[in-house]
């Protein structure tokens, strides 16, 4: 966070350490710019906090740094060409750091979207073919998306969007050419995401307490994360199909008690059957991750 938060002036700093004339007024400012923005270095954690990074700092960059505000040494006295040295060769340290956290990355985010996609496909597989508006008893996929994102946050969307269209290819047999096809499944990617969202905003997104799973916070979870795909599928399949895709396929008549019933109760019951059975069996290592998460408590 401090390397992002300081990236400007510390490649500022790097260019001047590298141009000829060395600028001893400019090159000192500048660091002590660097030194004093870190005492406000924004927190990964908690939006809006800040912390005091300066002691992280490297050391030859605060002994630059307390030259600005050291009377006692003038300019003259001052080898601005050992100190470039030593702030250029810090700073391909610091190039060769971003490029292994970048790596790293990069990395887990395709292990983690890989991840996410097997399991996605894998569990609608058991679920077997559905009609589009009947839906079906239980509706596992939604409870493993949800866990998918409780496990590596909503960084694996792209992972779990793909594994719905190959889903719908594949299990499902949709036509693949249909735009409507496609805007549901982004619709059963992304409602879990909401549910998960809208619950971080009202601080309820903490799923234990202690040693103590919080029920409550899970079945709220199920249920809202089951009450935003029903609503915006019932959306798409009337509202939108109707208007902007009236022949893809034929439009259908469908009452919003008939739609609820049909795809709520499995969602509700997919949901509850995936959360609990990961979290009763693996409390353990789902405990660790989820206060680990990026949709832990702040």
């Amino acid at each position: 966070m401090w390397y992002r938060f300081v990236d400007e002036p510390l490649t500022q700093l790097e260019n001047l350490c590298n141009a000829k004339p060395l600028n001893k007024e400019k090159i000192i400012a500048l660091a002590h710019k660097i030194h004093a923005m870190s005492e406000y270095t924004p927190s990964s954690s908690k939006k809006g906090a800040t912390f005091d990074a300066r002691d992280e700092v490297c050391e030859d960059l605060k002994r630059l740094a307390s030259y600005f505000e050291n009377n006692q040494i003038g300019l003259n006295e001052i080898d601005i060409q050992s100190e470039c040295s030593v702030i250029a060769n810090e700073a391909i340290k610091m190039n060769a750091t971003h490029r292994r956290i970048s790596k790293r990355f990069v990395g887990n985010f395709l292990v983690n979207n890989f991840i996410a996609l097997l399991l996605v496909f894998s569990i609608t597989f058991i679920n077997g073919d559905v009609e589009a508006i009947a839906g079906t008893q239980i509706w596992l996929q939604i409870g493993m998306i949800t866990l998918c994102y409780l496990l590596f946050g909503y960084r694996v969307f792209f992972g779990i969007l793909i594994a719905v269209e190959l889903s719908g290819l594949f299990i499902w047999h949709w036509d693949i050419f249909s735009l409507l096809n496609h805007l549901i499944a982004i619709v059963g990617a992304i409602s879990p995401l909401l549910a998960l969202a809208s619950m971080k905003a009202f601080k309820l997104s903490s799923f234990f307490e202690g040693e103590v799973l919080v029920f409550q916070h899970v079945i709220f979870l199920v249920l809202l994360a089951a009450l935003y795909n029903t609503l915006i599928k019932f959306f798409v399949y009337t509202t939108i199909q109707n208007n902007f895709f009236s022949l893809d396929p034929a439009t259908v008549n469908i009452t919003a008690t008939e739609f609820i019933q049909s795809y709520l109760y499995g969602d509700i019951l997919g949901g509850l059957v995936i959360l609990f059975v990961a979290t009763l069996l693996a409390e353990p290592i789902i405990r660790y991750i989820l206060n680990h998460s990026s949709f832990k408590k702040d």
